[in-house]
Parts: structure tokens; sequence; C-alpha cells
């Protein structure tokens, strides 16, 4: 018996360092795995591999717009500056499954129209809101389109860099060279008329 307790106490402490181990090594994934901004990536935060783009599309026709979007993300693929990115080979499918959080009182530029501020941003770079009719009206007023923040994340107390871009569009304006050159392609992140020494600048500055 005596024999016995010390090795029941033995495999006590074994089992007790085994715990913590396993422990130490669930929290060092857990905190691997939080995203960070990435300064030099244009894909901005480190959770992304690839470009994703989403689309909240808000009228009836969506094959239509689908097309459009899609057409013109092909022309963005184009941009002579593409491949020095890390956007990946392809040109990005649109997805769907996000869902713009409109202000009321209309979309301008600097109002956040997505989750605002968070410690996890999604896996999409960019996200396309479509509205028609008396909302696009209502919402964009004169605009055909605008740029908004969708996702912010913190970089230090009253700074907030923007990891997630948006662009809120009339229907009527998303198959137009025009959309694609000034809406489209800036909040993929490429510029419309790329310089040798322009520089794109990610962050949104806030007061604390």
């Amino acid at each position: 018996m005596s024999t016995r307790l010390p090795r029941l106490a033995a495999y006590g402490v074994l089992a007790a360092l085994l715990a913590l181990f396993v422990g130490l090594f669930v929290e060092s994934r857990r905190s691997a795995a939080v995203p960070s901004v990435d300064p030099k990536s244009d894909l901005i935060v480190s959770n992304r591999d690839r470009l994703r783009v989403c689309a909240d599309i808000r009228v009836a026709d969506q094959g239509q717009v689908t097309d459009r979007l899609t057409a013109g993300l092909g022309q963005v693929r184009r941009h002579p500056h593409w491949e020095l990115t890390d956007f990946g080979d392809r040109t990005p499918a649109l997805e769907g499954g996000c869902q713009a959080e409109l202000p009321q009182d209309g979309v301008a530029k600097g109002v956040v129209v997505g989750p605002g501020v968070t410690a996890r941003p999604g896996p999409y770079r960019t996200v396309v809101v479509v509205l028609g009719g008396e909302e696009a009206d209502r919402l964009l007023g004169g605009q055909r389109a605008a740029l908004a923040p969708y996702e912010l994340m913190e970089l230090k107390p009253g700074t907030t860099a923007t990891v997630t871009q948006a662009v809120v569009v009339r229907d009527t304006f998303v198959g137009s060279p025009e959309f694609v050159k000034d809406y489209l392609t800036p909040a993929i992140g490429l510029h419309p008329e790329p310089g040798p020494n322009h520089e794109e600048d990610h962050h949104h500055e806030t007061s604390s």
C-alpha cells in the first residue's frame, strides 16, 4: 500500500502537468488565430488569404445585377497593378451572405454601413450594396454611388483602420464604366489611375 500511494500521486502530478500543457497549447492557438491589421498586406488583416467580395443586392432582378458586378470584377482584374497585390491569380467570385446596416438618414462619406469596429473582421475585403428605386433615392440622395467603411479594427485608442470597404450603389449605375473605375476599383484597394509613387492609406481616424 505504501508503494501504491506514491505511484498514484505521481500519476496525479503527470495528469495535472498534461492538462496544463494542453490548456497552454489551446490558448496559444486561440491567440494565434486572433486577426490583426497587416499594413503590408493588400487584404489588410491577417486572417485573409485571398480577395473575397460579397454582395448585398436589394433589388428584384438580382441575376442581372450579379452579372454586371461579375463583369465589373473582371475589368478590375485587368488592372495593371493587380499582379503586384495579394489578391491571387483569379477574378474573385461574387459571394452572398453579407448584410449592410444602412443609416436611415442616408449614406455619406465616412458613415459606417456595417458592423463597425470589431476584433474579428469577416473574410471579405469588399462589400457591394446595391439599391434600387425609392430606397436608393432615400439613402443615396443625388449620389449614384458612395464609398463607406464596413468593418474597422482598433489600432490604438482613438485610431481605427478600415479593414472592409463598402460601396453602396444604385442598380442603374452598376454596369457603367464610371462605377467600375471610380468606385469598385478603389473599394477593392486599387487606384483608378495608378501612379508609380501613389500608395493607399487604409487608416480611418476617429476620436476616442
